[in-house]
């Protein structure tokens, strides 16, 4: 029987895996009871464990097929920053992009909105096209791309 760590393919759509999610990216597929994605539960069971929204993160990386990922924030405050792999851990999302600083933003999800701030990254961040201007929070719009490093776009939608 093959452990989770040597599954490198989603078995539901073919698409590579991000190590560590117990779910698909793309489809949901659950890589643990093998079962294809059942929205309604999967929503039911997001609000019950109090996640604000999930955050859809691509990686273009050059020479290397892409990684797609839905990510589920389970709290208000969410730092981002340069990680040696995709994944949240400690209200820190890590995205494994050398272009992207240790401390590069911040994301705020409120009951008004999302918000992100550029902590004075090396890079410089852009939401929906507009640069961010360093510690200053700017909307982040459902749906709107937020850009980072050379290879990371982010977005989000509720539950």
């Amino acid at each position: 029987m093959l452990a989770l760590e040597d599954l490198r393919r989603c078995e539901g759509c073919g698409e590579e895996r991000v190590p560590g999610l117990p779910r698909c990216g793309v489809c949901g597929y659950s890589f643990l009871d093998k079962k294809a994605f059942d929205p309604a539960a999967f929503v039911d069971g997001l609000l019950d464990a109090g996640i604000v929204a999930l955050l859809e993160v691509r990686l273009i990386r050059p020479h290397a097929p892409p990684v797609r990922a839905s990510l589920p924030i389970p709290g208000c405050t969410l730092r981002v920053g340069r990680g040696s792999t995709l994944g949240i851990s400690d209200g820190v999302l890590s995205i494994p992009d050398p272009a992207v600083s240790r401390r590069h933003g911040e994301l705020s999800f409120a009951i008004g909105g999302v918000t992100f701030a550029d902590m004075g990254s090396s890079n410089g961040s852009a939401v929906a096209g507009k640069a961010a201007r360093p510690g200053t929070h700017v909307e982040f719009p459902e749906g709107a791309a937020l850009d980072i490093g050379a290879w990371t776009s982010l977005s989000w939608r509720k539950p």
